[in-house]
């Protein structure tokens, strides 16, 4: 079994818009500002270096998710999923998370639920140990090798989006207390992108709030500005007007994300429709110890070599 923890999420490749070269920036300033904003090509520079230090959650953390889905009916209807609160463990053994489901529609599990889940998520981790002390040298170096080109997949998907779009530094606003400096973003005329990602951000527009004293993104906005269709239309089309918001927070010397809302219809496989709203919401992280996991870490004795 493949995990990627990179595989990019809305909110890096939404971050990742501000890290253009500053030959593609149109910089203004609202005239209400007292202070000048800050030059446009070394803020620009510093955000992007900031953002491949803080990409993702990384591994090593526990922290609570909060996830509430609303799908609505073209009469009105709303059939809402949850909540649901996760305590979720991230290990870089195996590249394995644990999404350990703690209450369904406001209600707590029992001890026997979040017994039987801890059982079959240790039989997981036991099997893919297992799997990964077996593993032939020729098994390794494929594992590897794709690894490999998956990084580069996603660096030439990062460096097409920086691409895609003209910036602006619009003006400031405060956040939490924090002086942030607002980036707008419009597509560039006349992009072709070529990766999935692309073809989708490339018709998106949107707003981002940069901390002014760290340079680190604290909020984006992004809209679609006409319908996204993805395998020609055959596979899914989201309609204009979807929306999302990501919002990130400071946690020690990182940042982390905190919500994601996502509004938005569309089709999937030509016929089935959908509206839905979608709210996800992180906080409590914690740097993951042993003692703080619901189960008897595994070993590497317990994986064993056994018969292929």
């Amino acid at each position: 079994m493949r995990t990627r923890w990179l595989k990019p999420d809305p909110a890096r490749i939404a971050a990742a818009l501000l890290c253009a070269a500053g030959s593609m920036l149109g910089v203004g300033a609202r005239a209400q500002d007292a202070a000048p904003l800050p030059d446009a090509e070394p803020f620009l520079a510093d955000v992007r270096a900031n953002l491949q230090l803080d990409t993702d959650v990384p591994d090593g953390y526990t922290f609570l998710e909060r996830r509430v889905e609303a799908d609505i009916s073209f009469f009105g209807g709303v059939k809402e999923e949850g909540p649901k609160l996760y305590r979720v463990y991230r290990s870089a053994e195996l590249g394995i998370a644990y999404r350990r489901l703690l209450e369904e529609e406001g209600e707590p599990l029992s001890d026997e639920e979040l017994t039987e889940q801890d059982r079959r998520h240790r039989a997981e981790r036991l099997k893919a140990a297992r799997d990964r002390a077996r593993e032939s040298e020729r098994d390794r170096e494929k594992r590897q090798r794709e690894d490999a080109e998956d990084a580069e997949e996603e660096r030439e998907m990062m460096e097409e989006v920086l691409g895609l779009f003209e910036y602006r530094l619009e003006g400031r606003d405060r956040i939490d207390g924090r002086s942030t400096i607002v980036v707008s973003f419009v597509p560039r005329a006349e992009v072709d992108p070529k990766t999935r990602p692309g073809k989708i951000l490339a018709k998106s527009i949107g707003r981002a709030w940069v901390s002014e004293d760290d340079r680190q993104v604290i909020r984006i906005e992004a809209e679609a500005m006409s319908d996204i269709t993805i395998g020609w239309g055959l596979v899914a089309r989201l309609h204009k007007g979807s929306r999302i918001d990501v919002r990130r927070t400071r946690v020690s010397d990182r940042w982390l994300p905190a919500r994601f809302d996502f509004t938005g219809s569309g089709r999937t496989l030509l016929f089935r429709t959908f509206a839905v709203e979608l709210t996800t919401e992180i906080a409590d992280y914690e740097p993951l110890t042993a003692d703080l996991l619901p189960y008897e870490p595994i070993k590497l004795s317990d994986a064993g070599t056994g018969p292929r």
